[in-house]
């Protein structure tokens, strides 16, 4: 089933190695055997190591260097640093939040989020006992309070940083990236995980980025950033006679931003990182129910730790490494939504026994 299959059918419901051997007749033998394979043991993990750094070189580090008409400003020394503020625009909902970081070598990255008028609103997410947690993410701007949509959230932009006019302009190298509200077990915003949510969400991955290959192909199509400075560099942001200016309003340097815009992408977006986004029951719930469902109207549900009447399809039983049952409107009975070999599966209660029936892949 494709993934937008999937997601219809959870909100419709409310619901969201190689095994080396070899044996010889003579203690020689297997001595050399054991040094062969340390050998090719070594040499494969070179090789992954070096395609793990390719991967980085390539879609993660900008060497504005690469960039076709760059040339690095004198003004970016003052400039560097991050700065965080809100822009308000008066009778319109285009009020947003913004994080920036300009680098020495006039590279920057920018965080930016929209914001939207509320009285109250909450995330839920499942802390290390499983238990159901609530936090509220709600800025106040001149005495209002805003709140982020699940459609509108975090996005990630970079870029160069060109004098044009005895001032810098921020121009992008890259459409921005999107980041959904990925809480963590402590409450925490998770940017990594946020990344990959919000592909999920929104159909540009078929399924949990779990290989080599699909992490290639994402980091490809979402960091795989232009060596060419676009025609026109006119940009929303300024930075002109010491201060970061948003059209009006200034964004002033501030230490108040995210741990995840002060790292390397390098770091940040780590191949060990990527390929395990769901390392707890929490991380399931995130990507399956939250990114899609407003959490108020769930059905009740409980995460599953008894594995015994779980199968797959063909009757065969299985253990998946998390689980969450709650109840479905819809069929009047109950669904499981499970992590299991490197994919998220669900399907209905069958007479006490929970089958596993669909995928994420296509």
């Amino acid at each position: 089933m494709k993934l937008r299959k999937l997601l219809t059918l959870f909100s419709a419901t409310i619901l969201a190695g190689a095994i080396l051997a070899g044996c010889s007749s003579s203690q020689h033998s297997q001595g050399d055997t054991s040094e062969s394979t340390t050998s090719k043991t070594t040499e494969v993990t070179k090789e992954t190591e070096k395609q793990a750094s390719d991967l980085e070189s390539e879609y993660l580090t900008l060497d504005p260097k690469t960039v076709e008409g760059f040339e690095l400003s004198d003004l970016v020394k003052e400039a560097a640093g991050t700065y965080a503020g809100i822009v308000e625009r008066e009778g319109s909902h285009e009020t947003k939040e913004y994080q920036v970081k300009i680098n020495k070598d006039g590279t920057y990255l920018m965080l930016s989020r929209q914001l939207t008028p509320s009285d109250t609103y909450t995330i839920t997410y499942l802390d290390s006992t499983n238990t159901p947690q609530h936090k509220t993410l709600e800025p106040t701007v001149n005495g209002k309070q805003y709140y982020i949509e699940t459609n509108r959230n975090f996005s990630l932009q970079r870029g160069v940083v060109i004098e044009r006019f005895g001032r810098l302009n921020l121009v992008p190298l890259k459409y921005d990236v999107p980041i959904m509200p990925f809480l963590d077990q402590n409450g925490k915003l998770d940017f990594t995980k946020g990344i990959i949510s919000a592909a999920y969400k929104d159909n540009k991955i078929d399924s949990i980025i779990d290989t080599d290959k699909e992490l290639e192909a994402f980091l490809r199509s979402h960091f795989d950033y232009s060596k060419k400075l676009p025609e026109t560099l006119s940009s929303q942001f300024i930075f002109e006679a010491g201060k970061l200016m948003n059209d009006e309003t200034e964004i002033p340097k501030s230490e108040a931003v995210e741990t995840f815009l002060t790292q390397d992408l390098t770091e940040s977006l780590a191949k060990e990182k990527m390929l395990q986004p769901i390392t707890s029951a929490n991380d399931l719930f995130q990507f399956i129910f939250y990114s899609y469902v407003n959490i108020s109207d769930l059905a009740p549900f409980k995460v599953l730790t008894d594995f015994s009447n779980v199968y797959t399809e063909d009757g065969q039983q299985v253990n998946p490494q998390y689980a969450i049952i709650a109840d479905d409107y819809l069929y009047k009975g109950r669904t499981i939504c499970a992590y299991y070999n490197g994919d998220i599966y669900f399907g209905p209660e069958d007479h006490g026994k929970f089958i596993l029936r669909e995928t994420s892949r296509g």
